[in-house]
This record gives structure tokens, C-alpha cells and sequence, in this order.
């Protein structure tokens, strides 16, 4: 019987690694990373994204949200302004119209202002978002995108189409080299329309989900009229658009909420 020495024993280990790894990396080239034409395709739908709407800067709109939290529902009015990109403000209403919650965040700043208690705060929150109202953490700017007919593209550093199994659309799937997917964004048949977005953490599970439905066409802008923002657990935010004002005239001060007791 020969016998080997460990150093040959080694090499030849470290050998069989690296052919079990070339393996891996050839099966992955033509299975599991996107081709050039999906890579080609992508780029090109993410390009016609960030262009949807660019002249809609600013907004104001009115509605009916319903949130749904520990089996709890709660319906209201609500009304909303906002700047692009940072800057957007919230109000929820009672049932006789008096003022229950203000939210605004403006750039880095976030005020919050319970009217039925005064409970009042102001801080620097640079990844501002609106987890205190919504209890999803949906950022700030991710709002203002779906407010304006837009979506929010995560940073990535590969995109790829993959048709859908559940219909027969398609899906544009971005992703991070370390921590895989970031975003999937749900196409129809003919890729042209949004309906559907998951917004994913560093761990990879899923922050939320935003449905985009019932297309409207306001000033030239085509808009959702329907908003649904959800998570895995069951927690929801609904958002129903009855009316709608493109480019509306807003200042900086309106995102800013004082204390109770001094006046705006």
C-alpha cells in the first residue's frame, strides 16, 4: 500500500476544489446569472422607468386609506402633499374631519403630531420612513414614487426578466453581489405595465410589497388610483385616490409640523 505524504495529499485536495468550483462556476454561467439579451432587456425597462412621469414634481391628493394591524381595521379620510424626491406630508382624519395624525418628513427631518393626545417629535432621521404610521418599513422616497406613477429601483448590481409562473407576465429581478435579490418588479405580458413590487432586507427577506392597481390618466400622467402596501405578517396600508393635483403648488414650510400649541 502507498502511502501519501501530506503534502501531496493537500494538493491533491486542493485540486479537486478547484475543479468542483470551475464545475459550480460553468454551471452558474449558463443556468443561474442572467444572458446578455436578459441583462439587455432589463437595463432597457429600467431606463424606461426611471423616465415615466420625470416632469411630475410636486402633488397634492385626497383619499381613503384603510390600515389593517393585529386583526384591527381602521378606515379614515386622509390628505397628502409632497415634493420630489424627499419631501412628502400625511394627514389622517377622524370620522367628523377633525385632525387625528400628521406626518411629514422633509428631507432629513420627521415630525410626527398625535392630535388627540399632543404627542409631538421632531428628529434628524436621514433613512426616514413612515413605519410609525404604516407599520411597514416603506421609506419616505419609496412613497413619493408610487404617489407620482413611479417605483422606487433599489441599487443592484445584475438585472434579469424571468417570466412569471403564476401568469403570463414577467418579472425584473435586481440584485446585490453579496446579498441577492433587492427588488422584484412585476410586469404584464407585454412589459409595459407595473402592477406589482417586493422590496427586500440585506437578510432577504421580504420588507414589502406594493400593489399598483386601476390606472388613471391625470394632466397627462398615468397614476395608480389604488395603492396597496403589505407585508408577510398580514399588516396592510390601502390607499384610495379620489382626487389628485399634478405639479400643485407647494412651499417647504408646509412639511414642516411645529409643537402643539404654536401655530403653523
Amino acid at each position: 500500500m502507498i502511502r501519501l505524504k501530506k503534502p501531496v495529499v493537500c494538493l491533491l485536495g486542493l485540486f479537486c476544489l478547484m475543479i468542483q468550483s470551475c464545475s459550480s462556476i460553468h454551471k452558474n454561467s449558463i443556468f443561474g446569472l442572467p444572458d446578455l439579451a436578459s441583462q439587455d432587456e432589463s437595463l432597457s425597462i429600467i431606463a424606461s422607468i426611471r423616465e415615466k412621469n420625470n416632469s411630475l414634481r410636486t402633488f397634492k391628493g385626497i383619499g381613503k386609506i384603510e390600515l389593517n394591524k393585529d386583526k384591527d381595521t381602521f378606515i379614515t379620510r386622509t390628505a397628502w402633499m409632497g415634493s420630489y424626491p424627499d419631501r412628502f406630508r400625511i394627514e389622517i382624519f377622524g370620522i367628523a374631519g377633525q385632525p387625528l395624525i400628521s406626518l411629514s418628513a422633509d428631507q432629513d427631518q420627521l415630525f410626527f403630531l398625535s392630535h388627540t393626545d399632543s404627542n409631538y417629535f421632531h428628529r434628524d432621521d436621514p433613512a426616514s420612513t413612515l413605519e410609525e404610521l404604516l407599520s411597514l418599513p416603506v421609506k419616505v422616497e419609496d412613497a413619493i414614487e408610487f404617489l407620482t406613477g413611479r417605483i422606487p429601483i433599489r441599487e443592484h448590481a445584475t438585472s434579469r426578466i424571468e417570466k412569471s409562473d403564476s401568469d403570463d407576465g414577467f418579472i425584473l429581478i435586481l440584485e446585490k453581489n453579496w446579498t441577492g435579490v433587492t427588488e422584484k418588479i412585476y410586469l404584464d405580458e407585454k412589459k409595459t405595465k407595473i402592477y406589482k413590487v417586493e422590496i427586500f432586507g440585506i437578510t432577504g427577506a421580504l420588507n414589502y410589497r406594493a400593489e399598483l392597481l386601476d390606472e388613471i390618466l391625470i394632466d397627462g400622467f398615468r397614476l395608480p388610483s389604488h395603492l396597496v402596501l403589505s407585508n408577510e405578517n398580514g399588516e396592510s396600508f390601502k390607499l384610495r385616490i379620489d382626487r389628485y393635483f399634478a405639479n400643485a403648488p407647494v412651499t417647504q414650510s408646509m412639511f414642516i409640523i411645529p409643537p402643539p400649541g404654536v401655530t403653523e
